[in-house]
Formats: structure tokens, C-alpha cells, sequence
């Protein structure tokens, strides 16, 4: 997507971007000049050639993020701005209750009528903060930190599948409240691109140690949310997430990116080839470096590579129907992920990774290799 794309994007109806405010998000990074990687001419001059391909990428570095420095939120005390203790304090006002009444009335199976309406006082509010929250944590890493925390003192049953995506996963814990139970821990936040999940994979993945990962994101790399990004960069992040969780002993599943032919914040763009694209690369991508793949794509998708009519309330987002066809295929993923050994030998030392375990007794003789015994976990 280039610049002139960027600027022509206009703002979704008003409803939509009440309960997706994050798709709106005109957050960028720099782009610095690409650099080819070659190797020296010869030994003679391979000092040299470091010595220019440093100051290469310090020029590259320095063209890219170069400019106005972004001032601190006016809300925030000198004491809460740089490098401090708690930068998730104090935190962001919450949400208007207007806004947790539509998401709800869209997944009510109930309903007869319209959903719930934003009144445009309550969008203001929602705007602000969403302003606010860019501005002093891009990646948002506060949105889970409290429950980071927590989940992390907990007992490894509490989080043993951490689902890691956009709005697509948030909202996933609000039409199917039931799905996240028993160790499945949800970490979507709407709006988000690669790049920002990358930044949280640390906090809301590897420090919860899990034993698998569901990543569903791309969505809004291909809407451009955070700038014009391109398919290299996008899989890049996704095999960075990918390498992270292999490091980690964690299991990964790829969810392909849903059907979508349109957005309702970047009508401009045509998104159905990228998603296609995606989604092949992801496949092949799993096969090679094997992981899981979970193909809601051919499940939801028509053949001009929209999203199903039944399925969806705005083409991009699932209803509840869409997430009712998502369901068995998440669950059927995890279930063979947690079906592959995952067992970390260390010395002496027996664990499965993310789960209770106990050493097996060896038998009477030589020392055979050490065994574990592993507390499987229920699939809900």
C-alpha cells in the first residue's frame, strides 16, 4: 500500500468503530533504506567493507527514524514519562459501557432487532483514548499485563494455550466466552499488526510459558493499520514469532487469515489476492517448519474470496455463526498439539513443558534415559 493509498483512507461508520476503534489506528514507523547483504571482495578488505556496511546501517537507522521526537501524553506527570518502574501507571480510563453493550448485543443470540448503538459522545471518549493509548504504548503492552502477572503465579493448568492475534481473537472471547476456559488464554487486540504482536510476544506468550500458541494475525497488515508494510515484512514477523516460540518449547499453530474482500476503514484497497497470497505462503510455511496449520480460510471463504454472508456481520469480522464454524477447527489443532511430545531433558532434570509432571520410577540397573509422566489437559 503506498502513501497516497494511506491518505485516502477514510473512517468506518461510526458503530464499527466503536467496537473496533483499533482499526483506525495512523500509527507509523520509519522506513530506512533496504541493505542488500553481499559478502567482502576479498580478505584484504574485509575490514573495510564492515567498517562501510556499519556505517551503512547507522545512516540507515538515522534516515529512518530521524524527525520531531513524539512528546509525552499531556496526562501522564514528568515522573511517568522515559524509563520508569510501572509504565502501565496509572492506567487508561475505562472504555464507555456503551461500547461492551454492542459488542455483546452483536453475539446475542437473542437478539431480534439492530445491535446496540455508540452515542457520539461515548465515540469521542473512545477516540481519545485510543489516542492516548497509541501514544503512550504502541505495542499495547499494558492491555494484559495485570493478567500476565497473575496467570503467571498461577498453576501451568491456567494457561496452557495462549491465542495471540487482533480483533478477530478478542472478539472470539466475547461470542464464545466458553472456548477460553481451562487453560485457553486469549491475547487479541483489536487493531493490531505483526509487528505489534511481535513487541507483546514476549509478555503475553513466553512469560505465561504455555504450551501451545494459536497466532491469528495479518488482517491489518494487509489493511496497512500501522503504515504501508509489505508480504516479506509480514512474514517476517510471523516467522520471528514462530522462532521465539520454538526457542521456548512452545507449540505453534498458524491460523490462516479469515476471507476478505473489503474494509470498511480502507475502502480503497482489495484485499481478497493478499489474503489468498498469505494464507499459501502460511501453509507451506507450517508444512516446512512443522507447526499446525488451521485453515479457516476454505471454510469461510466464497469463491471471489469474501467471507461467507452468513458468517460475517461486516465482512471482515466473524458472527456468531462464523466463530461456531472456527470452533471445532481450533479445538481439533490444539487437541494435536497437545498430542506432540514436548518434554525438555536438562541434566537430571524431567519436565514437560507447561504442564505437571512427575519422574517415571526407573527400573532396577543401569540408568535408562529419564521419562516423564504427563497430567493431560482438558480440550474444552
Amino acid at each position: 500500500m503506498t502513501p497516497t493509498d494511506r491518505d485516502m483512507r477514510q473512517p468506518a461508520p461510526l458503530a464499527h468503530r466503536a467496537s473496533f476503534g483499533a482499526e483506525n489506528a495512523e500509527v507509523r514507523v520509519g522506513d530506512g533504506p533496504r541493505l542488500a547483504r553481499r559478502p567482502p571482495p576479498n580478505d584484504i578488505n574485509a575490514r573495510a567493507f564492515l567498517r562501510a556496511s556499519l556505517a551503512a546501517v547507522a545512516l540507515a537507522a538515522a534516515v529512518s527514524f530521524a524527525g520531531p521526537a513524539r512528546a509525552a501524553p499531556a496526562s501522564l506527570p514528568p515522573a511517568q514519562q522515559g524509563m520508569v518502574d510501572a509504565p502501565c501507571q496509572p492506567a487508561l480510563a475505562a472504555r464507555p459501557a456503551s461500547v461492551d453493550a454492542r459488542l455483546r448485543s452483536l453475539f446475542d443470540p437473542d437478539r431480534t432487532g439492530p445491535p446496540s448503538t455508540v452515542p457520539p459522545a461515548d465515540q469521542a471518549v473512545v477516540d481519545a483514548l485510543k489516542a492516548e493509548q497509541q501514544a503512550r504504548d504502541w505495542p499495547n503492552l499494558c492491555r494484559y499485563h495485570a493478567d500476565d502477572v497473575r496467570l503467571a503465579a498461577a498453576p501451568a493448568a491456567q494457561r496452557q494455550v495462549v491465542f495471540l492475534g487482533d480483533s478477530i481473537t478478542e472478539l472470539w472471547g466475547v461470542a464464545r466466552p466458553d472456548l477460553f476456559q481451562h487453560g485457553w488464554v486469549n491475547r487479541g487486540v483489536s487493531g493490531q499488526t505483526t509487528p505489534q504482536m511481535l513487541l507483546r510476544f514476549q509478555a503475553d506468550v513466553i512469560a505465561l510459558h504455555p504450551r501451545v500458541v494459536h497466532i491469528l494475525a495479518a488482517t491489518n497488515d494487509i489493511a496497512g493499520n500501522t503504515g504501508p508494510t509489505s508480504m516479506q515484512d509480514t512474514e517476517n514477523n510471523l516467522m520471528a514469532m514462530v522462532t521465539l516460540a520454538k526457542a521456548n518449547h512452545v507449540t505453534v499453530i498458524l491460523g490462516s487469515v479469515p476471507p476478505t474482500k473489503v474494509f470498511a476503514w480502507a475502502p480503497q484497497l482489495w484485499p481478497a489476492p493478499k489474503v489468498a497470497a498469505l494464507n499459501a505462503w502460511m501453509k507451506a510455511y507450517a508444512r516446512r517448519e512443522g507447526l499446525l496449520y488451521a485453515d479457516y480460510y476454505s471454510r469461510m471463504a466464497e469463491p471471489d474470496g469474501g467471507m461467507k454472508a452468513a458468517l460475517t456481520f461486516d465482512g471482515v469480522h466473524p458472527n456468531g455463526a462464523g466463530y461456531g464454524v472456527m470452533a471445532p477447527i481450533a479445538r481439533k489443532a490444539v487437541r494435536d498439539a497437545l498430542a506432540r511430545p514436548n518434554v525438555v531433558q536438562s541434566g537430571s532434570a524431567c519436565t514437560a513443558h507447561g504442564l505437571a509432571e512427575r519422574p517415571a520410577a526407573p527400573p532396577p540397573g543401569p540408568k535408562p534415559p529419564q521419562a516423564c509422566q504427563v497430567v493431560r489437559l482438558v480440550i474444552p
